[in-house]
């Protein structure tokens, strides 16, 4: 029988296996040229969730550089910039975090709640930014609650998209632009390191 591995996780299979079978032989090697190796996407706990957007355009050959944690932080703000809402991105981070206790997920629902709720988390922050609390519910507030009214729209807002969109408009391409040009020295590097240099 053979099979795939981590190099990590090497002693960990070999303990189980010995405490299963007394009569056992294993042998590790390293993959050769022709192999067809798997790929196993190993990032950090902030970086992993977006995994799930980088395996919807495929995951990259065992040597082929995961663009995952470039493109993470891109996909962090536009979550929240698409949502834009400070109470809607309360809603989304704690009921994603109430599901990631409660039921315990592992692997690509693990990584689904953990993208929305840090996408959450970016949506409440942008649309604090924004002036943006359910709407404009914060216009509707008593007069008992207006401190927290004001200090909410006269504090908290930087940008109010709604009476002067360019400075959004402005930050959104300056990203934009940020986005694709890292995508290109991304396959420019890759190109090289193949020796793919008229490709490069």
């Amino acid at each position: 029988m053979e099979g795939w591995i981590l190099e990590k996780n090497q002693e960990s299979l070999k303990k189980f296996l010995y405490e299963k079978y007394k009569e056992l032989e294993i042998v590790f090697s390293n993959p050769g040229k022709n192999d067809d190796i798997p790929v196993y996407l190993n990032n950090n706990q902030f970086v992993e969730p977006f995994e799930s957007v980088t395996e919807l355009y495929g995951i990259p050959q065992y040597t082929e550089f995961d663009p995952t944690p470039l493109f993470a932080p891109f996909y962090f703000i536009f979550f929240g910039m698409c949502l834009s809402d400070a109470g809607y991105g309360l809603i989304i981070t704690f009921l994603s975090y109430f599901a990631l206790v409660k039921f315990k997920f592992e692997g690509i629902a693990k990584k689904f709640f953990g993208l929305f709720f840090l996408g959450g988390i970016s949506t409440f922050f942008i649309g604090a930014a924004m002036g943006s609390w359910m709407g404009d519910t914060v216009n509707y507030f008593p007069e008992s609650m207006q401190p927290i009214r004001n200090f909410l729209v006269d504090k908290v807002t930087l940008l109010n998209p709604i009476e002067n969109p360019m400075p959004l408009l402005v930050i959104s391409l300056i990203l934009g632009v940020i986005q694709i040009y890292t995508g290109f020295i991304i396959k420019f590097v890759a190109n090289v390191k193949e020796k793919k240099i008229t490709m490069g």
